[in-house]
């Protein structure tokens, strides 16, 4: 294999490391396609399944990896949290993994247990 292709496949396995994570890949989700920042409990609702610890540790690697920022307010105390410019430039990824998928009918719902 060339030098090349070996390191594509190095920057994908670390990028499956970040979003193959159990829940990252759906709160990612959760965030891009929202309308606006969402709070914790916000996104809690959003994800059925999981539970609250799973999804401060999988905020917390979204946020180490620089694709979702968190913010506080201070009045009241609130904690927010939104996609960076890196987290929103991956929109284009998922759309084409999407329009992909459309074109052909890899993976479809009635397809899944």
């Amino acid at each position: 294999m060339e030098e090349d292709a070996k390191q594509k496949c190095k920057t994908m396995d670390y990028m499956l490391d970040v979003f193959g994570k159990k829940w990252a890949t759906r709160i990612f989700l959760r965030l891009l396609y929202a309308e606006k920042k969402m709070g914790f409990n916000e996104i809690l609702r959003a994800t059925p399944g999981i539970n609250p610890k799973m999804l401060s540790d999988r905020l917390k690697s979204l946020e180490k990896h620089g694709l979702i920022k968190r913010e506080v307010e201070t009045s009241p105390i609130r904690t927010y949290y939104s996609l960076t410019e890196a987290g929103r430039d991956f929109r284009g990824a998922i759309e084409a993994m999407l329009a992909w998928n459309k074109k052909w009918d890899v993976i479809t719902h009635s397809k899944n247990p």
